[in-house]
């Protein structure tokens, strides 16, 4: 373990491994701590050391709880409904159709890092960043970028879901894999490639026109059907900012 004093009268410890380490003797009316961390060694180099610098005046309120106590949370035992119950909110968390999207996605990285010799799970960041440039450069038949950037931010989303969910830290944070979906993006907009078509949102006024229309187009009790039928899915997926799978996904006991 190694300790500097820094001008401020801080201490700043850099230690290989968990350790307790004692701050001197407080001033009159401030506790005595003793703080808990893990870091790396400063004969390492600068670059994997992580130095910490703290504070002889903090409360122990002040610090997370597990720097205080210098233990990690214990997970509970939770009766087995409980934990069925969190299962299925997990589970419910996202739509069908993210969910969807998200395992297509997870499978293409499965087989990019498979032909690639890459380990998928947990994934490096470089590994990330490597497959999104190698999609960003593949060029259609047209001349034109087979994926947009839209679609590369959805694998990455993906690729942090997966990661999560299986209790991994997930590498898309890194900064190298930032970096190089905001360079994708320069690249794509300085060459006039994919550019955004966005559509113009549907107004009130837009929705009553549309359900009006439907509803003078009515000329039997089995159009009248249908027309009900369509108009309750436009206003339900209007006021609720429905995806068309979401809306179609929808049944009687919904």
């Amino acid at each position: 373990m190694s300790s500097l004093m820094a001008p401020n009268g801080s201490l700043q410890v850099c230690a290989r491994w968990v350790t307790r380490i004692p701050l001197p003797a407080p001033s009159p009316g401030k506790p005595h701590l003793s703080v808990g961390f893990a870091s790396s060694s400063l004969s390492e180099g600068a670059d994997s050391v992580l130095g910490m610098t703290i504070d002889q005046g903090l409360r122990p309120r002040e610090l997370p709880a597990a720097a205080v106590t210098g233990a990690a949370a214990v997970f509970p035992d939770l009766p087995e409904a409980v934990a069925a119950r969190i299962g299925r909110s997990v589970a419910e968390s996202r739509s069908e159709g993210t969910r969807r999207t998200y395992a297509s996605a997870w499978r293409r990285f499965e087989r990019w890092c498979t032909a690639h010799g890459h380990a998928p799970l947990p994934a490096h960041a470089a590994t990330v960043a490597a497959y999104l440039v190698d999609a960003a450069d593949l060029i259609g038949p047209d001349g034109i970028r087979v994926y947009a950037p839209a679609t590369l931010t959805k694998w990455v989303a993906a690729i942090a879901h997966h990661h999560h969910r299986t209790g991994h830290e997930s590498p898309t944070g890194q900064e190298i894999v930032r970096a190089t979906l905001s360079g994708i993006r320069r690249d794509y907009a300085a060459v006039g490639d994919r550019p955004r078509n966005p559509r113009a949102a549907l107004l009130t006024a837009d929705i009553v026109t549309i359900t009006t229309a439907a509803r003078n187009a009515v000329t039997g009790w089995a159009g009248a059907v249908l027309e009900r039928r369509d108009s309750a899915l436009i206003l339900m997926g209007f006021a609720g900012a429905f995806r068309r799978s979401e809306l179609v996904g929808l049944d009687g006991a919904t």
